[in-house]
């Protein structure tokens, strides 16, 4: 099973990651938290932010 967890969106770093604050935490998460998780999207590989279309792919 996944962890869940909810949260505002703090800050996009690039088209697959992000800071968020959590704010929600599943009941069966495996795992534990800090208060601000930075997150990559799983299976997703988005351009950095240098490379061409980065600032497309943030945005």
């Amino acid at each position: 099973m996944s962890d869940y967890i909810k949260g505002e969106v703090l800050k996009v770093i690039d088209g697959d990651t992000f800071d968020m604050r959590v704010d929600y935490l599943g009941s069966e998460n495996d795992h534990e938290y800090e208060r601000t998780e930075r997150i990559r999207i799983a299976d997703k590989n988005a351009p950095e932010l240098n490379a061409a279309a980065g600032k497309q792919a943030k945005s």
